[in-house]
This record gives structure tokens, sequence and C-alpha cells, in this order.
């Protein structure tokens, strides 16, 4: 039986330890509390996914005004090496916060994000519910 709950609107942001790009474990607490009256769109990504690296480049783009949307977005990696999600965030320059997932956390992670594959992004509203599971473009420029 799978549990659906996870995908419902309303649904509260699960928080987790992650990996700093600096090796430093960090906790997305501190993430609602740093961006607190901004909705925060979640996306998991890998460095060897090339939807995911395309995807990045176009909300880079966009970036500024998903920004005057008063929506910040935070990249987690479910990259294995931390080397190979550096070298991608070098090569692309994404400007928005990182993080990687740490292995021991993974499945966890994967299974309350209901994440079967990359990307995969959530946006979450000021007070960290669950308003849309993968929003389009538009829907990040509108809302």
């Amino acid at each position: 039986m799978i549990d659906l709950s996870q995908r419902r609107p309303g649904t509260d942001f699960y928080h987790f330890d992650y990996g700093g790009i600096d090796g430093d474990t960090l906790h997305t607490a501190s993430i609602f509390e740093r961006y607190k009256g901004k909705k925060i769109l979640v996306d998991f990504w890998a460095s060897w996914c090339s939807p995911c690296r395309r995807k990045n480049q176009t909300l880079k783009q966009h970036y500024a005004e998903i920004l005057a949307n008063n929506i910040q977005i935070v990249g987690f990696t479910l990259d294995d090496n931390p080397s190979d999600w550096k070298k991608a965030l070098q090569e692309d320059q994404i400007p928005w916060n990182q993080g990687l997932i740490l292995p021991e956390q993974k499945e966890t992670i994967l299974k309350r994000f209901f994440c079967a594959g990359v990307p995969h992004t959530l946006l979450f509203s000021e007070e960290g519910k669950l308003l849309f599971l993968h929003p389009s473009l538009e829907v990040l420029l509108k809302h």
C-alpha cells in the first residue's frame, strides 16, 4: 500500500538534516526561518540527470521573476558523490541555495516527498504547507 497523503495540498513540509556545500550538516527548518514570509520551491535533482540540468537553466533564466513573486528556490541533490554535485553547481552557476541529501536519509526523504524520480519539485506556502506538486513555470510566475 502506498501512502499518498504526502501529495495532498496542505500537507506540512517534512523537515530533515542535509549536507551543505562546505560539508557541514544543516537542517531545513533554518531555510523556512531564513525565508520567512516567502513560498519555497523545493527542487530535488541530480548532476547526472539531463532533464534536471535543463530545468535548472530554465529556472535560472526566470529567477528574478520567481523571486519577485515571493518564491525562493532551494535545491537538494540526490547525488551520491558530493564532488559530482559541486562540479554541476559550478558548471551551471545555480544562484539559489543547495543541499545534499545525506545517504542515511535518502530513502526516508524520497518516500516522504513521494520522489520516484528527478526532477521533482514541490511548492510550499509561507507556512510550510504543500501548494503544488510539480508546479509549471507559469504557476511560479503567476502565483
